[in-house]
């Protein structure tokens, strides 16, 4: 997963660059994350995961591209993981949404877009973990957002993870590979955003 760590620069360069140059709507945002985790295989382990409650916080930056269409981008810390045989297993992340807005009606809008998540630490109930937790996730997102007024609105989005947070090798005792098991994170996103310019 090296190739996280360079697009997670590069989004907030673009951030940064956009911010400078362009006229932008921004501000904060925070809510509760409902994560789970999917594994690839039928096989293994699937009554034993759970879902597991967490958070997100930090800044929004929209800019309009058209009347009804608008471009934007999250920075957040965004605590993710799920539950094994009903132990909590966190990670938290740096992640990067960017997306594109379309206004249905003036008060709902859909989005659809990308994420990059860089991994900042991962713990299995209160102990901090190595646990071969790859550095970083790319998931696909859709969601839809509700404006109160010109300052709050209230949008879900869900996450559907295209890279694994872990992957694991199962070799039989001849040394032989006999299957390759790699764990997804889904995650649920509830927000509140307070719009400051």
């Amino acid at each position: 997963m090296k190739y996280i760590r360079p697009l997670v620069l590069l989004f907030l360069f673009s951030l940064v660059s956009e911010t400078a140059s362009a006229q932008l709507t921004w501000g904060f945002k925070g809510g509760l994350n409902l994560n789970t985790i999917h594994v690839n295989s039928d096989e293994y382990f699937l009554d034993d995961f759970g879902w597991q409650p967490g958070y997100h916080a930090g800044l929004f930056f929209q800019h309009e591209l058209s009347d009804r269409t608008d471009a934007g981008a999250d920075l957040l810390l965004s605590q993710r993981g799920f539950r094994y045989q009903e132990v909590p297993h966190i990670l938290n992340y740096l992640t990067v949404p960017v997306y594109v807005q379309y206004r249905l009606l003036p008060e709902f809008h859909v989005q659809a877009g990308v994420s990059a998540s860089l991994l900042l630490g991962y713990r299995i109930d209160r102990v901090k973990s190595t646990d071969m937790a790859n550095d970083g996730s790319i998931s696909l997102l859709g969601g839809a957002t509700y404006v109160f007024n010109v300052n709050w609105q209230v949008s879900a989005r869900y996450y559907h993870a295209l890279a694994p947070y872990q992957e694991v090798e199962y070799i039989d005792a001849g040394g032989t590979d006999t299957d390759r098991i790699r764990y997804f994170n889904r995650t649920v996103e509830l927000s509140i955003a307070f719009t400051v310019l």
